[in-house]
């Protein structure tokens, strides 16, 4: 049996507001960390580690990557807060999908207006590469799923279901 395994790493562009929510917990915190040194004593060096620590995981949290490994047909899609803690966002099963196409093809433009669909968007938000779209069984209805893809992902998913991508 041929086993293939490709995996993508997308590192996820962080948006204005995560940028602004980081400088204000920082600012935050520096400003509270300085008034509590004169008032609180010893309970001001606790509330300074908890500032620390509500610090330390806002940035963790808003540092985001997303990791997709193709083994064999079944595409796992993982989201990575602070390359360090993994959450599972979902397991397709490529050979199960309508339709792989690129964004702007005609294949799925129909699939763009429809809004009843539930989407998944895991792009990074630049342009980097080019951005795929997986038409996808979602439990009694189908679902759209945003990805970025480079020529080794799309070779084993030609490889996995070779009916369904569609490149024009």
């Amino acid at each position: 049996m041929d086993n293939r395994y490709v995996e993508k790493l997308v590192s996820k562009k962080t948006e204005i507001s995560a940028i602004m929510l980081r400088v204000a917990v920082l600012v935050a915190a520096l400003f509270f960390s300085y008034i509590i040194t004169f008032f609180m004593g010893i309970y001001g060096i606790i509330a300074i580690f908890f500032l620390g620590y509500v610090t330390w995981y806002v940035f963790f949290m808003t540092s985001v990557e997303y990791e997709f490994v193709l083994v064999n047909n079944e595409l796992t899609i993982d989201k990575i807060y602070g390359k360090n803690k993994r959450k599972n966002q979902q397991t397709v099963d490529v050979s199960k999908c309508e339709v792989i196409a690129p964004i702007e093809s005609t294949y799925v433009s129909g699939y763009h207006r429809n809004t009843q669909m539930k989407a998944f968007d895991y792009t990074s938000g630049e342009n980097s590469e080019p951005v795929y779209i997986l038409i996808v069984p979602y439990g009694a209805s189908t679902a759209k799923i945003y990805m970025e893809f480079d020529q080794k992902m799309l070779d084993a998913m030609k490889m996995a279901a070779p009916g369904k991508i569609k490149l024009s």
